[in-house]
């Protein structure tokens, strides 16, 4: 009976994802105050690398929280302040540990934005562009209230007359009483346009209002740039802000920060309170000037003392938020009770969050939901949102999630996009669509700006694609790459894997490497350990071992599950560290209890082996449970391995069987393998000598040369007919089968029913290495060590064996071994690092690898004495398994 592989560890695609929270109490819990843009999300699923050596690249999600910092670049890109959360689980493979979890709060409004209730100003060029850009009306005591159109109006009269006779601010105060009236906006233009012919420059400036927002006339910015420039040289303060608005915008004359600041200050010293507050946000953005928290705050206190509401919020939340020299709660507080009592909803909704943490005042939520509540009433979709994440979250009460819908509706009805987002997310939780789907949804989140909305629609659509729409990749990378461009640097990371295996955008290592760099700088763990992948391989940058051990390293500092995984590989292989066993299983236990299925692999083979822990076979088996019930085909390989042998806990064929089914169905060629020999023998499943005989093909076909030899054994179709199929196996090569472009080159190579042509068969190896084919990397370093189809080159030899080796050929990790015991491409040999990787390929079957592991205990090494009795061991395990010259070593020992 053919041998079975008692256990094998391979570097096998996964990911995990991680939360983003940027601070609070308890890391993943309470309420997350402020942000301009929010907090980022609870637990959001994050896509991660295909790394390592896998020939599949399958995306796979996993749950768990981190710390995570918040960017300034995030902090700056959304005003409103919402809740967090999202586990939306459309088609992706989540470990989420229970039901989903909600939302978290992050109700404190950032200041920066121009438009609020009340006071209006321009920031866009939209229909809702211009706010008190409106109409500077004379002061309010000088108009009449609001009357019946019919309703005579004495004082309205006498400007009547005073206009005709050429009273110039007459006019324009009529005009504003035509606009506050809601009179035909033909009148108000007419008007303003008089006052402005006879020399009042308020009546300009008003006038350039209506051409700025398409009133009355067509919208015009330079012209109404020209209005404001003469209301403002005359001295008119809102002709100054409202040019400054123009000029920071870029509306119709050229975009001027500088100048923008400077007219700007101009109004807010002739007593203008909106012309404060938007000095104060450039200030404290840094936009026209150095970034200065301390001048921002002295000109957010002079507007809110001039009774502009929104700039009493934005001074609240510099304070908050510890960017004043006053960081008191107490403080902002104050500020928020101030604007919400003026009517400014905004203000309410971040008293509110005070309320629920309970900083700078009493902790009440009953206050915060009221808060919350009255915020929302008056117009502000946050407090809605914010609401509706306490009955989420079951804060003030039980859960809720009919009521959390309906104001997560009411909050993206009112344009919070983070409304929208938790609207799919309890859509999701109750299982029903609404009015609109969960993906609509997102999308509508995404386009408000809402970066974790951005994120899962590129999640969902890459997994499982849009119900009818058929391939939807390139939609996907193209919302990952709008929420890495908002500052979501999960999304950059996402956008790097596809662009690695070229998934919906053309493929670029080095596009790849650029954005894991990005994301990696801002902190996102998962893009240093996939940017250390590309330098450990020299995919898109230059190989550079030492760096890619730091970046895993830093990775693994933090817990990053992938990161602590190849971290280990590298200290059980020696490769660009000091080879250390102890070490290596340390970090694997680490990304295992980072929830990280493939280091649950390694782990569990290390107990399976007795490798820098204690032999702990049951409790290698859970491991292996737990990976393969995590997503890593390997792990189930190896589940089924202790299976079928009893080792660690019951025997059974049946259940072997069935994990060996899965390894196979998922990629993993031994797994083929081991189930074919099950089949063929009739043990745990139906004896079926023509299935046996299908998946030793597959496994052959994955490059298991076990497989290849046992269809040898059992009658492998003649070689005659692969020549026939030559022009098909180059079709299959250049459409991405790799195993294709392999045999191609065993062709090739051995001559077998085609001109022989070993430097046609390097080519062919060199495509299948390429693509992570461990079999052409094998085959390659074969020819470059030997000069076959190209010159010699030992040290790139030793790369392609490494190569090899990682991605799962127990004969790579042999070749390697013998390249160190010779010193092949290094100045001396290394026979420790040889028998480490000998011990590996004999570990995965390889009978001749346990034959030169066997000699190397024989004969010793520095600071290693010779062990006779382990190599007895070893040579008869290689004799046993039919390696002949290990049984005339055995006998020369005796």
């Amino acid at each position: 009976m053919a041998h079975r592989s008692p256990l094998w560890s391979r570097w096998t695609a996964a990911s995990c994802a991680s939360a983003s929270w940027r601070r609070g109490g308890g890391g993943c819990g309470g309420a997350e105050p402020r942000g301009r843009r929010g907090s980022p999300d609870r637990c959001s699923l994050q896509w991660g690398s295909a790394a390592g050596w896998a020939r599949r690249h399958d995306l796979v999600a996993s749950w768990r929280c981190v710390e995570f910092k918040i960017t300034a670049q995030e902090e700056r890109a959304m005003r409103r302040a919402i809740v967090g959360l999202t586990l939306m689980l459309w088609g992706t493979a989540c470990v989420t540990g229970g039901s989903p979890k909600g939302p978290d709060v992050n109700p404190v409004q950032q200041p920066g934005e121009r438009v609020s209730s009340g006071q209006e100003e321009c920031v866009t060029g939209t229909e809702e562009a211009c706010s008190e850009m409106g109409s500077a009306h004379v002061a309010p005591e000088a108009l009449p209230s609001a009357r019946e159109p019919d309703a005579p109006s004495p004082q309205r009269d006498d400007w009547a007359a005073a206009c005709e006779a050429g009273e110039g601010l007459a006019c324009n105060n009529l005009g504003a009483m035509a606009e506050r009236d809601g009179a035909e906006p033909q009148e108000a233009f007419a008007l303003y346009t008089r006052s402005c012919e006879l020399g009042e420059l308020l009546g300009c400036s008003n006038l350039g209002s209506l051409y700025a927002r398409g009133v009355g006339i067509d919208r015009d910015y330079e012209q109404a740039a020209l209005l404001f420039g003469q209301a403002c040289d005359a001295g008119v303060t809102v002709g100054c802000r409202n040019l400054a608005v123009l000029r920071e915008q870029g509306f119709g004359i050229q975009q001027d920060l500088k100048a923008a600041a400077s007219l700007y200050e101009a109004a807010c010293e002739g007593g203008d309170a909106v012309g404060c507050n938007n000095l104060g946000v450039l200030l404290e953005q840094g936009r026209g000037a150095a970034a200065d928290p301390e001048r921002a705050s002295a000109f957010y206190n002079k507007a809110c003392e001039l009774g502009h509401t929104m700039a009493c919020v934005n001074l609240g939340v510099l304070i908050d938020l510890g960017k004043t020299n006053d960081a008191s709660k107490a403080r902002a507080a104050e500020l928020y009770d101030q604007s919400c009592q003026r009517g400014e909803p905004v203000g309410c909704n971040n008293l509110g969050a005070l309320h629920e943490k309970g900083e700078g005042v009493a902790k009440d939520l009953k206050r915060a939901a009221a808060l919350y509540q009255r915020a929302c009433d008056e117009g502000d979709g946050g407090g809605c949102v914010n609401l509706g994440a306490m009955f989420h979250l079951g804060k003030d009460g039980p859960i809720d999630l009919a009521k959390a819908a309906e104001l997560y509706q009411a909050g993206c009805d009112k344009g919070q996009p983070r409304g929208c987002t938790n609207l799919a997310v309890v859509y999701s939780a109750l299982g029903k669509s609404g009015a609109r789907s969960g993906l609509k949804l997102l999308r509508e989140g995404c386009e408000g700006g809402d970066v974790r909305a951005c994120r899962l629609v590129g999640i969902q659509l890459e997994a499982v694609g849009e119900p009818g729409a058929g391939d939807a990749t390139a939609e996907a990378a193209g919302y990952f790459r709008k929420g890495c461009d908002l500052g979501d640097l999960v999304s950059c990371t996402n956008l790097g894997v596809m662009r690695q295996i070229g998934r919906g955008v053309p493929q670029s290592a080095r596009l790849a490497a650029e954005l894991y760099r990005r994301s990696c700088d801002g902190g996102e763990l998962r893009g240093c350990s996939n940017l250390g992948a590309l330098h450990m391989d020299g995919v898109g940058v230059r190989v550079n071992l030492k760096e890619a051990a730091r970046l895993f390293q830093r990775a693994c500092d933090r817990k990053e599950g992938s990161g602590c995984l190849r971290l280990g590989l590298l200290y059980a292989t020696g490769r660009g560290v000091q080879a250390d066993p102890d070490r290596a299983t340390r970090h694997f236990k680490t990304s295992c209890d980072a929830g990280f299925p493939a280091g649950c692999r390694e782990y569990g083979a290390r107990l399976a082996q007795g490798q820098g822990v204690p032999r702990d076979p049951a409790q290698a088996a859970r491991l292996f449970e737990q990976a393969c019930a995590g997503g890593d085909p390997v792990g189930c390989g190896n589940l089924g391995v202790m299976l079928e042998s009893g080792d660690g806990g019951e025997q059974d064929d049946a259940k072997a069987a069935a994990m060996y089914d899965k390894a196979c169905t998922r990629g993993v060629a031994r797994g083929c393998r081991n189930l074919a020999l099950l089949v063929a023998a009739g043990r745990g499943t139906p004896r079926n000598a023509k299935q046996a005989k299908v998946l030793l093909t597959q496994a052959c076909d994955k490059g298991d040369a076990l497989a290849c030899a046992d269809l040898g054994r059992k009658g492998r179709l003649a070689r005659g007919a692969q020549r026939s199929a030559l022009a098909d196996q180059a079709k299959a090569c250049d459409g991405g089968d790799v195993a294709a472009c392999a045999r191609l080159g065993d062709l090739y190579d051995t001559g077998d029913g085609v001109a022989r042509d070993q430097a046609r068969a390097a080519r062919f190896y060199e495509k299948a290495c390429a693509q992570r084919y461990a079999s052409g990397c094998l085959n390659l370093g074969i020819m470059a060590q030997n000069g076959e189809g190209m010159e010699a080159d030992p040290g790139r030899a030793v790369d392609l064996y490494w190569q090899a080796c990682e991605g799962g050929s127990a004969k790579g990790c042999e070749a390697l071994g013998a390249a160190y015991a010779q010193g092949l491409g290094a100045p001396n040999p290394d026979p420790a690092r040889a028998a480490t990787l000998y011990r590996r390929a004999c570990d995965a079957d390889r009978a001749e690898a346990c034959r030169a592991l066997g000699l190397l205990r024989a004969k010793g090494w520095e600071g290693q004495a010779p062990d006779l009795k382990k190599a007895r061991a070893l040579l008869k395990g290689a004799c046993d398994k039919g390696v002949k010259e290990a049984c005339e070593d055995l006998k020369g020992l005796k």
